[in-house]
């Protein structure tokens, strides 16, 4: 018995670890970088990728709460020319917001954080809009601290202006953000091109291609 608890002590501090320098590491990526990092893109994931990360990894651990996330059909990767050829109607084009249940929220996935709305899991912020964090739950103090989605430094996980995590309400404006950690330990793709990212635009409307 006492062997048990040490082993679930030893897991439950290494699984915080990894997700501590998770967000850190998410935190000094330019946006380009850290989107092909987590495996996802501006237009967010496929619902394919989305159910396979939620099946291998899990949700978010926050459930029960509705988030706004931009998701892509997976008929919608399918080649004008074929649906043409065979006459496949796709239901929707590009990607929808949508609303569904935080606890489904995975890696990758792109959410809009608006005023009111408590921060579900782990994210880091790719664009703003006036956007100010009430962090008195984390902190103690009741003053609304401001976000912003450049890159960011800090001690504290709250201390950095461009993530949000679990505690945290927004007190006011809009964001748009990328979720980085969707259940104890994420497991997301090794960051690539670090030295070579190219300048990011932080603009809140989301980019189609």
């Amino acid at each position: 018995m006492i062997f048990r608890l040490h082993a679930l002590a030893v897991f439950l501090r290494r699984a915080l670890r990894n997700e501590t320098e998770q967000l850190i590491i998410a935190a000094r990526l330019e946006r380009e970088v850290l989107l092909d990092w987590l495996g996802t893109t501006e237009n967010g994931l496929l619902d394919r990728e989305a159910e396979d990360r939620l099946a291998a990894i899990g949700g978010a651990r926050k459930k029960g709460q509705p988030v706004r996330v931009l998701r892509r059909d997976r008929r919608s990767m399918v080649p004008r020319e074929i649906s043409a050829l065979f006459c496949v109607h796709t239901a929707s084009e590009g990607p929808q917001w949508r609303e569904i249940d935080a606890g489904m929220l995975v890696p990758g996935d792109l959410v809009e954080l608006r005023a009111g709305d408590a921060i579900p899991c782990p994210v880091r912020l790719l664009s703003c809009d006036d956007f100010h964090v009430d962090q008195s739950r984390l902190t103690g103090s009741s003053v609304p601290v401001r976000k912003h989605a450049g890159l960011g430094q800090g001690k504290a996980l709250q201390d950095f202006p461009n993530l949000a995590v679990p505690g945290m309400m927004v007190a006011s404006g809009r964001a748009l953000a990328v979720v980085v950690a969707g259940g104890p330990v994420a497991s997301p793709r090794e960051p690539a091109r670090v030295e070579k990212a190219a300048p990011s635009s932080y603009g809140f409307l989301v980019a189609q291609r």
